[in-house]
């Protein structure tokens, strides 16, 4: 499966020992509506976090969690 991730050299920068791992891993373990019904309650999740508190940019909490930028994409990222 090509996820798209950066890579420094051969590695990759997230999803290796971060929330976004996790989010990988479900996209192997789970059924596809489960893994989709997931994302968008994630997304709904971190929207409404967003909406409540100006503490974090929206793009330091992707980065702290090991988010890409384009990590909704994993979602349409065939297995």
């Amino acid at each position: 499966m090509e996820l798209e991730i950066s890579k420094k050299g051969s590695q990759y920068i997230c999803g290796k020992r971060d929330l976004f791992a996790v989010v990988i891993s479900f996209k192997y373990l789970l059924p596809n509506k489960e893994f989709m019904d997931f994302i968008r309650l994630l997304s709904e999740v971190i929207k409404e976090y967003f909406g409540r508190s100006k503490a974090l940019t929206e793009s330091k909490i992707y980065k702290y969690m090991g988010f890409p930028p384009n990590w909704q994409d994993i979602s349409t990222c065939k297995k």
